[in-house]
């Protein structure tokens, strides 16, 4: 019988992770933008030139650029912390923004991934960040310098999600995964 059970659970769990994909067209990519984000901690619809949904666990990834600047937007259907990095598809050696809201109160980090882990950068990148805790969703946007989180030329972007329950920096994920975004 429990044999039965670990098995409903595996065939539950995967399933989830393989419906945990983008909602939206396969086609769309990371452009340039008409118009530069309001970066506030609050994700408006058609605020950001590229947007992509993981239905399963409510994660909204939202991203815009011009010539000189890149916006980054987060949203969770979660009051735990949210994070996400770029420029690796794991952990390690991505660059992290993590962040949680707690009474109002934001707690924000820019870390850098070492193994399994995070610590504070050489170098912080970003010019501007803002966070809010509202209905049940947690939302971080960033703004930073375009050759941050890309190079001329580049053609995908690489980026990983994560959320945990508690609010604090330390606990591990609950939720993870990565994103290759096609950049034109």
């Amino acid at each position: 019988m429990r044999l039965h059970i670990f098995f409903v659970l595996l065939i539950v769990i995967l399933s989830l992770n393989i419906t945990a994909c983008a909602k939206g067209s396969p086609d769309s990519s990371f452009k340039a933008s008409e118009s530069d984000p309001l970066v506030d901690g609050i994700l408006k619809e058609g605020e950001y030139g590229y947007s992509q949904e993981i239905t399963a666990v409510g994660i909204t990834v939202s991203l815009s650029r011009n010539k000189d600047k890149a916006w980054i937007g987060l949203e969770s259907a979660s009051t735990g912390w949210i994070a996400i990095g770029f420029n690796s598809t794991v952990m390690n050696d991505a660059h992290i923004l993590i962040g949680y809201v707690t009474d109002g109160a934001v707690h924000f980090k820019e870390q850098v991934g070492v193994d399994h882990r995070h610590v504070d950068p050489k170098n912080n990148v970003l010019t501007k960040y803002g966070m809010s805790e509202k209905d049940g969703k947690t939302t971080l946007e960033a703004e930073l310098p375009l050759t941050a989180l890309m190079n001329p030329g580049q053609t995908s972007l690489n980026l990983i999600v994560a959320i945990g329950s508690p609010d604090d920096f330390a606990s591990r994920h609950t939720f993870r995964k990565s994103l290759s975004v096609k950049v034109e």
